[in-house]
């Protein structure tokens, strides 16, 4: 620790380490100057974060990615139709979809492609436009966080 830098201010005035510079940013002290741009906050939190909580944020982000998939599924379905995209999810016999089966992917994969209530055939197109969507919020994740 460098207690002569700046006595008596900052983190090492009170014992303690600064970890700026661990996360890869200027130590403390030089976030004061003119010019000095403020790095992306995703970037840098994500730096001090275990790699626990990386895979918690990125199976978040594909749930998230599988969620806009599957409604981008529901409107390529139902807007050629005439039908609203708004209210539940129904079957094509019309009953309404289980919450627990309108699960993104793991509904799909849990009833094996087909519904519960009439067991027709679910399109593998939703499969594949939901995997779609949670691969490209991947990927999304990977360009901003590197």
């Amino acid at each position: 620790m460098n207690h002569s830098a700046r006595p008596g201010r900052g983190l090492s005035a009170i014992g303690l380490e600064d970890p700026l510079p661990r996360l890869g940013l200027p130590p403390s002290g030089a976030h004061e100057g003119p010019g000095w741009v403020a790095p992306i906050p995703s970037v840098w939190v994500l730096g001090a974060v275990s790699s626990a909580g990386v895979v918690v944020l990125a199976v978040a982000v594909a749930a998230l990615g599988a969620s806009v998939g599957s409604f981008l599924g529901v409107v390529l379905d139902r807007v050629p139709k005439g039908e609203s995209i708004g209210g539940r999810s129904h079957c094509v016999c019309g009953a309404p979809i289980l919450a627990r089966d309108n699960l993104p992917i793991v509904g799909y994969l849990l009833r094996r492609g087909r519904s519960r209530c009439c067991g027709a055939r679910i399109p593998i197109w939703y499969f594949w436009l939901e995997v779609a969507g949670a691969l490209v919020a991947l990927g999304v994740l990977w360009l901003v966080v590197g």
